[in-house]
């Protein structure tokens, strides 16, 4: 039985043997520019999952709600926030300018 040689990301048909070169080189200037922009995006991810907690303590001893209230009430936050936030990206790209898109975002 034979065996086919696998290589991962070049073919021995690829008319440019530096093209991993430039694909590294690529993935490098992306990863400069997007890992910071991402661990910001974390970071205040993490300080509004903070804040719902702090939110929980004070609704719990001045509105008296429940657990089961405030996690009915989170609920419905998430839910509208994921249904509206597909569309609202789609009425972005396709009603404003691409510069005009990259300064609201």
């Amino acid at each position: 039985m034979a065996t086919a040689a696998v290589t991962i990301g070049r073919t021995f048909n690829d008319p440019d043997p530096g093209a991993g070169r430039v694909e590294r080189s690529a993935i490098r200037r992306i990863s400069v520019r997007l890992v910071p922009f991402l661990f910001v995006l974390y970071i205040c991810a993490y300080i509004d999952h903070q804040n719902l907690g702090f939110a929980w303590l004070q609704m719990k001893l001045d509105l008296k709600f429940s657990a089961a209230a405030y996690s009915f009430g989170f609920g419905v936050f998430f839910l509208g926030y994921a249904l509206f936030e597909v569309p609202s990206n789609l009425v972005l790209a396709l009603h404003l300018r691409r510069q005009m898109r990259l300064s609201v975002l």
